[in-house]
């Protein structure tokens, strides 16, 4: 087990990555997620101007790569979002949006690659959300969320996801078809069991799951051979497991 002033480390840490997913934080989060993803736009937006206010954005509508909303009291998406077509990472953290129900966002929007709505009262995600094919980070921590839709599996470039401090109570299986995803939190929800099928994850590298009610390791995990970090904070695990899970996954670092 490891010391108790590593564990308040990985829970800083933890914190500062569900604050900061997106415009910096999809970035930083993990150093290599950015480094071994091959980004294929033929834009440079990552060192674009970030906007912060809609109304200048507006200005300059067709040059607008990031923008970021947050704490602006928005309780749904703003229909102005629509007319920045060119738009690759939208934050919207620290709101009060409830709902991510849009006419427009999902058909128009098309380049998006890095989206943040933690922090906000969210219970549903819409299935049009998944016609955002180029997304690549999704930061859904924070909210209620007890589910994601059937058809969530059509993000197809999707490979970091936060789910963090929701209402999980099962690992969601849509996740599980996602074979190309690489980075995983599920921290401070309700799920109980690893499902068996996470072998299929094939190109896993973080999995995180402290702070759940989890309390057997599959063998199928094990599997796992690109797996470079699993968090398991928090758990009702057996230490007996650990030391298995360890030896089994010798390049893995098992924080626990």
């Amino acid at each position: 087990m490891i010391n108790y002033s590593r564990k308040i480390i990985y829970i800083l840490i933890t914190c500062v990555v569900t604050i900061l997913f997106v415009c910096c934080s999809t970035r930083v989060i993990n150093k290599k997620v950015s480094e071994e993803k091959k980004d294929t736009d033929t834009i440079d937006y990552k060192r674009s101007p970030i906007y912060n206010d809609i109304e200048e954005a507006k200005t300059n509508k067709e040059k607008v790569y990031q923008l970021a909303l947050m704490w602006e009291d928005y309780t749904k998406l703003p229909v102005e979002l629509c007319i920045f077509k060119e738009l690759r990472v939208l934050a919207l953290q620290h709101n009060r949006i409830s709902t991510l129900e849009s006419d427009c966002i999902y058909s128009e929007l098309v380049e998006l690659r890095e989206l943040a709505v933690s922090d906000n009262n969210i219970d549903l995600i819409p299935e049009d959300l998944c016609n955002l094919k180029k997304l690549e980070y999704l930061n859904l921590a924070q909210n209620n969320i007890t589910n994601l839709p059937d058809n969530f599996d059509q993000l197809s470039s999707l490979f970091a996801i936060s789910l963090q401090s929701n209402k999980l109570t099962t690992f969601p299986n849509v996740l599980l078809k996602m074979k190309n995803i690489e980075y995983i939190w599920l921290d401070h929800n309700k799920i109980e069991t690893i499902p068996k099928n996470i072998r299929n994850l094939e190109k896993l590298r973080t999995l995180s799951l402290s702070y759940n009610n989890i309390s057997t390791i599959p063998t199928e995990l094990y599997e796992l051979k690109n797996l470079k970090e699993i968090a398991l904070i928090g758990n009702p695990i057996d230490s007996t497991e650990i030391v298995k899970l360890k030896k089994k996954l010798v390049n893995c670092e098992v924080i626990w």
